[in-house]
């Protein structure tokens, strides 16, 4: 979705690079009025043709965020509002990452057409006159306006080029495929659970406010090829497990995203508290998640069978290490995935 979008040139990079390329056109003419007129022409002509093409490619090169997966979008507006704005303090103060950025596609598109005109008009003089003076002058007044405009949204330029780097590095998820995100505290076993599970190696890609990446896993169901529908199972290290006093608004807002993506939870459970924390904190983030996810499936799990340690309760009880349970858990997942479109109302159900 983001791999083509292209460099963006600062104002400066790409005037040189229309210069660059006017400065080596040369129309053959006998008579000299006419050689000149025409050449001067030409070089303004190249030089709009230079801007106009790569104006036109920034702007059609972003994805439109108006027809946008809820998922992308709300994480696009999460990475974009680290990029500072504006020129003026209250333009950076109070602007979504997504107004930012429609309205620095929006600033080169009026910077692209501006220089098509203008252009358009200079010429349609030039070829009228028979002075080389006129037309040399009309010339270098047609790259000082294009100069005043690409200079007037150049630091549009600058936050579409950081913008393309940060988007550039968001995870490539299918938020239309049935998708599995699996929670709990580190050292639980999601990781070893995703990749038992997957089909092939499971991807680690970045996410925001993760220090690890999100760990992203596939696997396939279905006899035939016109039944088989693939499945997405996503762990995020570091953004699920953490108590809303230790995160920022942005923090919660990259972790909330995640309920465009989720068609069901799966909370992982160490009752042997090998995992580092215990059964008692471990209960605690599962209610925070079940608060945080509300009207959202929620299949609770204990792992770590292999050890002997489980509770009394009636969750699922595997082993990522044998391979334990982990079967009928997964027919348990598959029926919890809700078949039509879900709507996060309500409460949240603990299966």
């Amino acid at each position: 979705m983001f791999e083509d979008i292209p460099s963006i040139l600062t104002a400066k990079e790409l005037l040189d690079k229309a210069v660059r390329k006017a400065s080596r056109i040369t129309v053959e003419d006998k008579n000299a009025v006419y050689r000149a007129r025409k050449t001067e022409a030409a070089k303004a002509r190249c030089m709009a043709e230079t801007i106009d093409s790569a104006l036109s490619r920034y702007v059609t090169s972003f994805p439109s965020t108006d027809g946008m997966s809820p998922f992308y979008r709300e994480l696009i507006a999460i990475v974009l509002t680290e990029i500072p704005y504006g020129r003026k303090k209250e333009e950076r103060d109070g602007a979504s990452g997504i107004d930012s950025l429609k309205k620095s596609l929006g600033a080169i598109d009026w910077a692209r057409k501006t220089c098509v005109d203008i252009t358009s008009k200079a010429i349609s003089q030039m070829v009228k006159s028979k002075s080389p003076e006129f037309v040399k002058a009309k010339r270098a007044e047609i790259f000082g306006r294009m100069a005043s405009i690409l200079n007037q949204v150049d630091y549009n330029l600058r936050f579409l080029d950081d913008a393309r780097r940060k988007v550039r590095k968001l995870p490539t998820i299918e938020p239309t495929n049935p998708t599995i995100v699996v929670a709990g505290y580190p050292n639980v076993g999601k990781s070893s659970f995703i990749r038992m599970v997957s089909t092939g190696e499971p991807e680690i890609a970045e996410y925001p406010f993760t220090t690890k990446g999100i760990l992203i896993g596939h696997f396939e169901l279905g006899e035939k090829d016109w039944e088989r529908k693939r499945y997405q199972i996503v762990d995020t290290p570091g953004l699920l497990d953490r108590s809303p006093e230790e995160q920022n608004d942005i923090e919660k807002q990259a972790m909330l995203a995640l309920r465009y993506l989720a068609d069901v939870i799966l909370f992982i459970i160490d009752p042997s508290g090998h995992c580092g924390y215990t059964l008692d904190r471990q209960r605690k983030l599962l209610e925070r998640v079940s608060v945080n996810f509300a009207g959202m499936p929620i299949v609770v799990c204990e792992n770590k069978s292999d050890l002997g340690a489980s509770t009394d309760s009636a969750y699922p009880k595997i082993s990522t290490l044998t391979g334990e349970g982990v079967e009928s858990l997964m027919e348990l997942i598959l029926k919890t995935i809700p078949k039509d479109e879900f709507h996060l109302e309500g409460e949240s159900t603990l299966l």
